[in-house]
């Protein structure tokens, strides 16, 4: 998803992201900017499991200079990158970069991306990788991130959290 040139204001808001990932990946990019005012609030699911057994789901970049929330709730922030049989399941990158003033990350719903969730897992069932950088603030985690491998995956994912401020 990307409009290109087009600034903040050309773009409605959106209400939820579901990508279908068949023989290409269903990715998600989100950037709201990257001075310290531009917020990004996941309210809503991003999911972008594939749609065909044994392809690997598509992964999830959220960007912002200013605070990044996945609001907490049933229904509301949570992202899934799940993987659909023997396939890896998406990456999550999650970036907050300097704009100047120190803002926090703050994970309120669970993240999770799971190999082989759904379908008939295989060797390939693993877990995905999630990495939350914060450039300049903190990163705030109360919910559940989730990495792990099918019962037949080889590899679990990895969790990667790094911030100038407490990560807690």
């Amino acid at each position: 998803m990307a409009a290109t040139n087009a600034k903040p204001s050309d773009i409605a808001a959106v209400t939820g992201i579901t990508t279908v990932a068949g023989t290409a990946k269903g990715n998600v990019s989100l950037r709201a900017g990257t001075g310290n005012t531009h917020t990004l609030s996941i309210d809503k699911p991003i999911t972008t499991t594939a749609g065909t057994t044994g392809t690997a789901s598509g992964s999830v970049a959220l960007e912002a200079g200013g605070t990044i929330t996945l609001t907490a709730g049933a229904g509301a922030g949570t992202i899934t990158t799940n993987s659909f049989g023997n396939a890896v399941a998406g990456d999550v990158f999650i970036h907050q970069v300097d704009g100047g003033v120190a803002r926090t990350i703050t994970l309120s719903n669970a993240i999770n991306a799971k190999g082989g969730a759904t379908g008939v897992a295989g060797a390939a069932s693993d877990g995905g990788k999630v990495t939350v950088l914060n450039d300049n603030g903190a990163i705030l985690v109360d919910a559940t991130v989730d990495v792990s491998k099918a019962a037949a995956g080889t590899n679990d994912g990895t969790i990667a959290l790094k911030a100038t401020g407490n990560i807690t």
